[in-house]
């Protein structure tokens, strides 16, 4: 079974993709409301080491493009895809940084068509 991270601050992202990717037969792996910064991101990532990680470039907390800046440079966490819903604005940015970039707003379907993309190349 694959194993996704869903990194987010909107209780909405969040149970949207629960929902996708467990219909798709993934297991779906939350932040917990403590999370606050990049380090607990990071220490989640450890210790649920995701097949994916899903994440959005605009945070309440932390800057979106810092924290895929961490995933993928990390030793650990850093060979794990990155797929990342950006804002059309931030776009072209985050395509220097991260390989996958769905740009907001997508169709639930797009989503899990393109995450299978992603794991099935």
């Amino acid at each position: 079974m694959l194993k996704i991270l869903v990194v987010t601050d909107a209780s909405g992202f969040d149970e949207l993709h629960r929902l996708l990717f467990e219909n798709e037969g993934c297991e779906v792996v939350t932040l917990p409301e403590e999370c606050k910064n990049y380090v607990d991101v990071l220490y989640v990532a450890y210790a649920e080491r995701p097949d994916l990680i899903v994440t959005q470039s605009r945070f309440r907390r932390m800057d979106g493009y810092e924290l895929c800046w961490r995933l993928k440079f990390d030793p650990l966490i850093g060979l794990t895809p990155i797929v990342t819903h950006v804002h059309p604005r931030d776009a072209e940015d985050f395509r220097r940084l991260v390989k996958h970039i769905i740009q907001m707003p997508a169709h639930p379907r797009d989503i899990t068509k393109f995450v299978e993309g992603v794991l099935n190349p």
